[in-house]
């Protein structure tokens, strides 16, 4: 079951931390979606994050059927400079 445990609120961006590791980014003005950040590494795989998971596989590596990650529990926002969308 997917939950979503902490918000982080800007000007312009609000921050979901979910269940299985899932944050994503939302506009603040109109609740769209913008991205979901790379979740942490699952347990048991040390170091591995959906970001390098395809150069994981590529060296002959598996990863298992029932994957879990831990949940993002909290979160904090903070933008400089930078336009996320």
């Amino acid at each position: 079951m997917r939950q979503a445990y902490a918000l982080a609120v800007s000007e312009d961006h609000v921050v979901c931390a979910c269940g299985d590791g899932i944050v994503r980014i939302f506009r603040q003005d109109t609740l769209e979606y913008i991205a979901m950040l790379p979740r942490p590494a699952p347990h048991g795989y040390h170091g591995l994050t959906d970001a390098n998971v395809s150069a994981y596989l590529a060296v002959g590596h598996r990863v298992t059927s029932g994957v879990k990650f831990p949940d993002a529990i909290a979160c904090d926002f903070l933008q400089q400079g930078r336009n996320l969308g």
